[in-house]
């Protein structure tokens, strides 16, 4: 609608001249307190010529007129016919239609937006927004985000900083090109963010995050699998240390070769009482050993018992003679085991043979079925 203006104070007027149905311009006698142009007037108030006119233009002596204005006849005036700004039925027509519109006022094209309303809003553009709990159906597209409870979106372009005092949900895609931060997030759509994170807190892109596997590895570098699936980590040195597949195998290679077994040797006759001979061997590298080692022991000739005595030697030294000492009954068929058990160190690659020894001689001495077993430790 078009903006009239008024005055409390403007003087009555007449016309100087006659004028025609047609004519626009009025010459008038004296006036004084019209207001500026848009403004309405009266010719011949009161009377069966009465005419409403629009001011257009106003000059000392003359004003420019648009004839029958607000649904009046233009027609001839005579000269001394009157000339009254007034306030025409339109003036209240447009201010009711005003007051019960709900769009196309104040300069607004579309509708109004009011305080308590449940409106949707289209093509608005919020400059640092502060919202509270809001829920946007479609893309949220803001310089700056604010907001101070739960917040759901379909979907998020900020290109400054957004802060949601609350938890903040985006469905849709999200792309920021400012920080974010939120009590909690929940995207289940893509996440863009194009700077790369400066802080603990910032958001990890995936291109900064590609560029990871070809750094080195620091105390703070999180471990990441190749392109093959493999996760590399350094050996490990503390009881809580993930193990790599070379420590791992060494230490299966290393448990698989600590235990060394002579299997069963075959029987030696003892020579004399005093002089031990080798009945079974197994040869181990240096370290530290338990060894457990045994043989069966008999001799032919029935006689007294004779005592039996099994020894470990390391070469052509003797390392322990920590075995039973038994006494066998003589005759064929007359056998029994001796076991022996120490912990032994060698310093080198060193055979380790079990011999035996008798407390007297005659018939056939032997031993047999003789067995090592070493452990290292």
């Amino acid at each position: 609608m078009a903006i009239r203006n008024y005055s409390n104070t403007a003087t009555e007027a007449t016309l100087t001249s006659a004028i025609a149905s047609g004519d626009t311009t009025i010459a008038l006698g004296s006036f004084a307190g019209f207001p500026s142009a848009p403004f309405t007037a009266a010719i011949d108030r009161g009377q069966a010529t009465e005419e409403i006119v629009l001011v257009t233009a106003s000059t000392p002596g003359a004003v420019t007129v648009t004839r029958g204005y607000d649904n009046t006849a233009a027609q001839a005036h005579a000269a001394g016919g009157t000339f009254l700004h007034v306030v025409v039925a339109k003036d209240y027509a447009e201010a009711n239609a005003h007051g019960a519109a709900t769009s196309g006022v104040h300069g607004v094209t579309g509708g109004l937006v009011g305080l308590t309303d449940v409106q949707t809003l289209t093509n608005k553009a919020l400059t640092a927004p502060t919202l509270a709990n809001p829920t946007v159906t479609g893309t949220a597209t803001v310089a700056a985000l604010t907001a101070t409870g739960a917040t759901s979106l379909a979907a998020l372009t900020a290109t400054g900083n957004a802060a949601v005092g609350g938890t903040l949900t985006v469905t849709g895609a999200t792309t920021l090109t400012g920080a974010l931060a939120a009590g909690t997030a929940s995207f289940s759509g893509l996440v863009t963010a194009s700077t790369s994170p400066t802080l603990g807190g910032h958001l990890v892109n995936k291109s900064y995050a590609d560029a990871l596997g070809a750094e080195a590895a620091t105390v703070s570098t999180i471990a990441r699998r190749d392109s093959a699936g493999a996760l590399t980590v350094a050996t490990p040195t503390a009881t809580g240390h993930a193990a790599t597949k070379g420590y791992t195998d060494a230490a299966v290679t290393a448990a698989t070769t600590s235990y060394f077994d002579s299997g069963a040797g075959s029987g030696n006759v003892l020579t004399s009482a005093t002089a031990p001979t080798d009945t079974s061997s197994v040869t181990v590298p240096a370290g530290t050993y338990d060894v457990w080692y045994s043989c069966e022991i008999g001799y032919s000739v029935s006689s007294a018992p004779r005592a039996f005595h099994a020894h470990l030697y390391g070469g052509a030294s003797e390392l322990s003679s920590t075995s039973d000492m038994v006494e066998v009954a003589g005759g064929s068929g007359n056998l029994t085991t001796l076991n022996g058990f120490d912990r032994i160190t060698v310093g080198a690659t060193t055979a380790l043979t079990v011999r035996t020894s008798a407390s007297a001689t005659g018939g056939t001495q032997f031993a047999g079925a003789n067995k090592i077993l070493a452990r290292k430790v």
